[in-house]
């Protein structure tokens, strides 16, 4: 699970919100598992609240949807400093 932590803790806030809306059901079985809080549950979702990393990698231990969602979204930000240190090696060339 070390591998998936460094995936999961690569997450912002609103992408572990929008990991919430995405992932209602399995956060739902985690309720019945008594993994996290009914309260919690609803908090998260009427409240707009963000999972913790732990409740994530819960979810993705049982979910290989999940595990494709966190991997797609890594991608997506590896993607994105790649195009970000290209433009500043572009633009701050080195002096050799």
């Amino acid at each position: 699970m070390e591998k998936w932590k460094v995936l999961v803790e690569l997450l912002n806030a609103e992408e572990k919100k929008e990991f919430v809306r995405e992932f209602q059901n399995e956060l739902k079985d985690l309720t019945e598992d008594k993994v996290i809080s009914v309260s919690w549950y609803y908090k998260m979702l009427r409240e707009n609240f963000a999972p913790s990393d732990n409740v994530i990698l819960e979810v993705i231990k049982r979910s290989e949807r999940a595990r494709r969602w966190i991997i797609m979204k890594s991608r997506e930000k590896c993607k994105r400093v790649e195009e970000v240190l290209s433009e500043l090696d572009v633009s701050h060339p080195s002096k050799t």
